[in-house]
């Protein structure tokens, strides 16, 4: 009975209730994001009509991804000031600088962006080669990657505006967006891929046509919500705007961190890539669909940590500390046990999972390998992600770069390169080292929270 009143009383409980208030859409947006990226690899793992093997293509899409988030990572840097801005201004109903900041934001994120595109797009096979695709796999993606690296100017914009209405609460407009979006991805994908209905069979090219179109309908959907006066941010995207150089240092005084904590992460994930491409395609491709499984096994950390960022930031901005302490508390809470549940589900399900992606026999035993360690990984790494995320509400951004730092590189780039040539131990060993990196990293993040030095920072406005 205790037992009892105590879960009661922690689902009545109004920390909880907000927490989960802002956190439950973007835990659906992101899950459904994830879930739907699983059955896009699905489709393509599945695809046997092309001139390549089916973990060519599934190979090829884990190549692309890593310039693909690369450059993700720079936009949504300025997501991160932009959603601390946001939440602090609105925390104080400061409401008349809620829209300069969103348009400050969207002009700095293009700036960053275009370039970056155009380059990937230059560069394409110097690019692949660089990240140790084999042959097939380069050429199995050819257009594939030039549809998805043209989309990802709609996905920057996206995300950039979706970290904005975030930042003052407004979780389920993104949500309803992206599902829109992600749904007609799989339709048009199942019908492109494969040749359904009057639809032509264009194998991955099909995939990256669904994912473009997907992309354009979300940014405009965003867009068209902060314009139409339903968001408390009221934007008029054609009303000319004075540029501040002051409130622009003051967006990359917090998002620059989160640039340097992600492109660390990214290098460290290209050298680790590059470690595991070494051992051939197969394994590539078990790696690959290990990944996005791992993609998906985090949301519920991600959400939870843009809710704690989200609700830091407001509160730190109405002058509660204490509140803001209880805010990132409850989601670490809610992440640990949401992780312990994610744990025990690849353990028992570890030899099963490879048969959703791939008819490979050599590929789906090897995928149960990385999902042994998945399942230990995920309790550290989803409360990691909650207390970074309110760490950043607070404009703590640098400490975050620092631990993904050292860990990646020092412990899974480090021990991968120990773990795969010298002791032989193959994928195993390459995901043992991300065990080892979530581990460290967590301690690093739980032990700066636990100091509470985040909660005396101060963000003058602009």
């Amino acid at each position: 009975m205790p037992f009892k009143l105590k879960q009661v009383s922690l689902i009545k409980d109004p920390i909880s209730r907000q927490v989960m208030h802002i956190a439950w859409p973007i835990l659906v947006e992101v899950t459904f994001a994830s879930l739907f990226g699983m059955i896009n690899l699905i489709m393509v793992g599945k695809y046997e009509g092309g001139s390549f093997p089916s973990a060519a293509y599934v190979a090829a899409i884990g190549m692309i991804n890593i310039p693909f988030f690369f450059i993700l990572a720079f936009v949504q840097s300025v997501g991160v000031g932009g959603t601390t801005l946001l939440a602090r201004a609105f925390g104080a109903q400061e409401l008349d600088r809620l829209d300069p900041i969103l348009k400050h934001v969207v002009l700095m994120g293009l700036v960053l962006v275009v370039p970056l595109i155009v380059f990937v797009l230059s560069f394409q096979l110097p690019i692949m080669r660089f990240l140790g695709a084999q042959n097939d796999a380069i050429q199995a993606s050819m257009i594939y990657y030039r549809l998805v690296m043209v989309g990802l100017f709609f996905i920057s914009l996206t995300s950039m505006v979706s970290a904005a209405i975030r930042g003052v609460g407004e979780t389920k407009a993104p949500m309803r967006f992206n599902l829109l979006a992600n749904g007609l991805n799989i339709i048009i994908g199942f019908c492109l891929i494969r040749g359904r209905f009057f639809f032509p069979e264009l194998g991955i090219v099909g995939a990256g046509i669904a994912t473009l179109v997907a992309n354009i309908i979300a940014c405009g959907l965003m867009f068209w919500y902060v314009a139409s006066g339903k968001s408390v941010i009221q934007v008029n995207w054609f009303k000319p705007f004075k540029f501040r150089l002051s409130l622009a240092k003051q967006i990359l005084a917090i998002g620059l961190p989160s640039a340097g904590e992600q492109m660390i992460l990214r290098t460290g994930l290209l050298l680790y890539t590059q470690i595991v491409a070494s051992m051939g395609t197969v394994i590539m491709a078990a790696h690959q669909i290990a990944l996005n499984i791992l993609s998906f096994s985090f949301t519920p950390g991600m959400a939870l940590g843009i809710a704690a960022s989200a609700l830091v930031g407001q509160s730190l901005g109405a002058g509660k500390a204490d509140m803001a302490d209880k805010f990132g508390r409850r989601s670490s809470f809610f992440a640990l046990l949401i992780g312990l549940m994610m744990g025990a589900f690849f353990y028992l399900l570890r030899h099963e999972i490879g048969y959703w992606y791939n008819s490979d026999p050599a590929v789906i035993r090897a995928v149960s390998i990385p999902l042994s360690l998945m399942a230990i990984t995920a309790p550290f790494q989803l409360p990691q992600l909650t207390e970074a995320g309110a760490l950043r509400g607070a404009g703590d951004t640098i400490f975050p770069m620092i631990s993904t730092g050292f860990s990646v590189i020092a412990v899974r780039v480090a021990l991968s390169y120990l773990f795969v040539y010298y002791l032989g131990w193959g994928l195993w060993g390459a995901w043992l080292a991300v065990f080892c990196d979530q581990v460290v990293r967590s301690m690093m993040i739980t032990i700066r929270y636990q100091r509470g030095k985040w909660k005396t920072i101060e963000i003058k406005p602009d």
